[in-house]
């Protein structure tokens, strides 16, 4: 395969599963949606992401992210604030 600005012969790499997740177009679909919440929500969601993708091996693509921000768009607010006062290490 060659360049398209500098004609140089490289080798194509293929795409990986985990490239696929990481697309910027997934990325501005899940930017959507965190910016349909308020920053202390946003704020919230990004912790609890993160201490899954950290804590559980198989979500380390974060192939589960869409779906559960797409799932808690649906939740109110206040409950969901309501629901994290309750878990142990308080989030």
């Amino acid at each position: 395969m060659k360049c398209p600005k500098c004609g140089e012969e490289i080798e194509a790499i293929p795409m990986t599963v985990s490239d696929s997740y990481r697309s910027p177009r997934r990325q501005r679909d899940l930017d959507k949606l965190m910016m349909k919440m308020d920053k202390s929500l946003r704020k919230l969601v990004r912790k609890v992401i993160n201490d899954i993708q950290n804590n559980i091996p198989s979500e380390q693509l974060g192939k589960g992210v869409m779906p559960f921000l797409k799932a808690i768009t649906s939740v109110d607010k206040e409950q969901l604030l309501q629901l994290t006062k309750k878990l142990p290490n308080g989030l």
